[in-house]
């Protein structure tokens, strides 16, 4: 790809059913028909007919081979996915960039985006056994798409203010204003005691 930024979205939006992960890349998904991993500007996917313990030796012997043939240059991600609490997380995380990558990452979020050109989104959705937990930093080339997004999230932004909070419905919604064109989205339905943490995050990175 021509980014790292561009391989990682095509990983983040491809990977499924990972058993494990390994430490040969920043992000990497194993199991016993595929691995795939990122590293740098190369997205590669090796699958293998029948999962056998052969199989996945090969195919891990030929993703060392390859990874000697490629200059490590990881992605820099936001900071608030690189705490502790959130990389524990990180095969959840998507990059996505335009129409098509929406439709194909996260598709439920296809009409709060569908006006807006030129942005790029990190959206990481984490499931958890009473309810969910989903965090977006949004990055625009426009400033008046800001208001567009809040409205359609239903958190629009208060003159003057940079961040804004509220509690409907059992469902917490928070924006943040990292800079004019860089927006911070939260949004869960657990009990605030059990999202505090991930929240406390949220509220102090830059």
């Amino acid at each position: 790809m021509n980014t790292p930024e561009g391989a990682f979205g095509i990983y983040s939006v491809s990977h499924n059913k990972c058993i494990t992960s390994d430490t040969l890349a920043q992000f990497s998904c194993i199991n016993p028909h595929q691995l795939q991993f990122v590293m740098g500007k190369y997205y590669i996917s090796i699958i293998n007919d029948n999962g056998t313990v052969e199989e996945q030796i090969l195919s891990s012997e030929l993703s060392k081979l390859l990874l000697r043939k490629i200059k490590r240059n990881d992605i820099e991600l936001p900071d608030i996915f690189l705490t502790i609490t959130y990389l524990q997380h990180r095969n959840r995380l998507k990059f996505l960039m335009g129409r098509l990558g929406i439709q194909n990452g996260f598709p439920g979020w296809e009409e709060i985006l569908d006006s807006i050109k030129d942005y790029s989104c990190y959206i990481l959705p984490i499931d958890m056994k009473n309810g969910s937990i989903l965090t977006a930093q949004i990055q625009l080339s426009r400033e008046a798409d800001k208001n567009s997004i809040c409205r359609k999230l239903q958190i629009p932004l208060e003159e003057g203010k940079s961040s804004f909070t509220r509690t409907t419905g059992g469902i917490t919604k928070s924006v943040r204003l990292l800079s004019p064109l860089k927006l911070l989205y939260f949004e869960s339905n657990l009990p605030s005691e059990e999202i505090k943490r991930y929240k406390d995050i949220y509220e102090t990175v830059r």
